[in-house]
């Protein structure tokens, strides 16, 4: 008699626990201790991975959808209990690239359920919020994302998935165009999580001290227009966002150094050199140290007389401007004037007859080389003539029909320069 009471209580002590509706796949098993005995779980259907067999309350992870059963045994004795997951899986629908501010959603639906669109990031506007098929207007430039939530009333479980939205118009491109006077400057483009974003060249050359980072340092950028795009990439998508870079940086020359016999000289400087654009520039010839007098500071070529004896300095300053945007460069020449200097200059440049009605000839042996002749006015403008050859080393000029004044005659060859003034009467 007593035997028969000690397995009926050992049998109420073995339970597994209630039946569990869960929705997620994890659950803890609650059988009733079997201290001082032992006892182990096993899965007698469904699918689970059950941390430690031998506890009555483990862990189950793992769990699979719909019914799962398990086993609690102790002895001879055992008692099952069952635990269904009504987990489901949402879809929200593939990643889209838009370059309109709406789009279609595209999620998938699950009968006798509830499901209602949320924004988490962004911003939209929702048709139909309970309608996986739904469009959103007004999304942000950029990420949006829109998330799927579904609710089963049944069961009381809920799941949710989210969907990005890319939104990029080539309205907003290209940005503000940057304007320079050198080969470097610093720019910036905007941060997007999860995108892969670099820096490239897209015209003209530069070089970027780091193509992944959103702001960076470029150099070595070349004069002219230059286009360098910020890419944007996911999934197989690809746009740029470019901006324009226009370096104004020229050069200029303002001669070469000479030393003189005489106090006066003819200062002969360059217009802006090594530029593609068509400037409206200003140039200005200043003293830097010495003495001179210069007659017209604002010309090309201009005369300085009353030279200090020994060396004196000039700067021929040039300023470029474009609406609120100034460049300038500066070059400096050295004029050395020793009234003890000597120079054979008797065979380098004959103009005659000067003064002129208009017609006269340059006798140099400069011509046997490949030469430029430039022929400028008292206000450094260019002025248009007519040549031919007279003989050998012998060029004829002619400037009729224009105004009478002083006009300059610059004929440059790889090794120097040569200045002479004429006088049409």
């Amino acid at each position: 008699m007593f035997f028969i009471t000690l397995q009926n209580n050992l049998l109420a002590q073995v339970n597994a626990g209630e039946d569990q509706e869960i929705c997620v796949d994890t659950a803890i098993m609650h059988a009733t201790n079997p201290f001082p005995q032992t006892g182990y779980w096993e899965l007698i259907s469904g699918a689970a991975t059950i941390e430690n067999s031998t506890l009555y309350n483990t862990k189950v992870i793992n769990i699979a959808q719909g019914e799962n059963i398990f086993r609690w045994v102790v002895g001879a004795f055992s008692d099952t209990v069952v635990i269904t997951n009504n987990s489901f899986e949402v879809d929200a629908g593939d990643f889209q690239w838009v370059m309109l501010p709406n789009a279609y959603l595209n999620a998938t639906e699950i009968p006798n359920t509830i499901g209602t669109w949320s924004v988490a990031y962004g911003s939209g506007e929702f048709e139909n919020s309970n309608s996986g098929s739904s469009f959103v207007n007004n999304i942000n430039f950029w990420n949006n994302d829109f998330v799927w939530t579904i609710y089963n009333p049944q069961t009381g479980c809920s799941n949710s998935d989210t969907v990005v939205i890319f939104f990029y118009s080539i309205d907003e491109g290209p940005s503000l165009p940057i304007y320079l006077c050198s080969d470097t400057t610093t720019i910036e483009a905007y941060e997007i999580p999860d995108f892969t974003t670099f820096w490239s060249v897209h015209f003209g050359f530069c070089r970027f001290e780091d193509s992944t980072s959103v702001k960076t340092h470029i150099y070595d950028i070349s004069i002219g227009l230059n286009i360098v795009a910020w890419n944007i990439s996911k999934n197989g998508y690809l746009v740029k966002d470019t901006t324009y870079i226009y370096n104004y940086n020229f050069e200029l020359d303002a001669g070469t150094d000479t030393i003189i016999n005489e106090n006066n000289f003819i200062l002969s400087g360059s217009e802006p050199l090594n530029t593609p654009f068509n400037m409206n520039w200003l140039g200005e010839w200043s003293l830097i140290d010495g003495f001179g007098d210069i007659q017209e500071p604002s010309n090309l070529i201009t005369n300085v007389t009353d030279l200090n004896e020994g060396e004196n300095i000039f700067e021929w300053f040039v300023q470029f401007s474009f609406s609120d945007f100034y460049c300038y460069h500066s070059d400096t020449v050295s004029i050395t004037f020793n009234p003890l200097y000597f120079e054979d200059n008797s065979q380098k440049f004959f103009v005659f007859p000067n003064p002129s009605s208009g017609l006269f000839t340059i006798k140099s042996p400069i011509f046997e080389n490949d030469v430029t002749i430039e022929i400028i006015d008292s206000k450094g403008l260019k002025i248009n003539y007519k040549t031919s050859e007279h003989q050998v080393n012998t060029l004829n000029f002619d400037l009729s029909g224009n105004p009478s004044g002083v006009y300059f005659i610059k004929i440059q060859s790889e090794k120097e320069v040569i200045i002479k003034k004429v006088v049409l009467e």
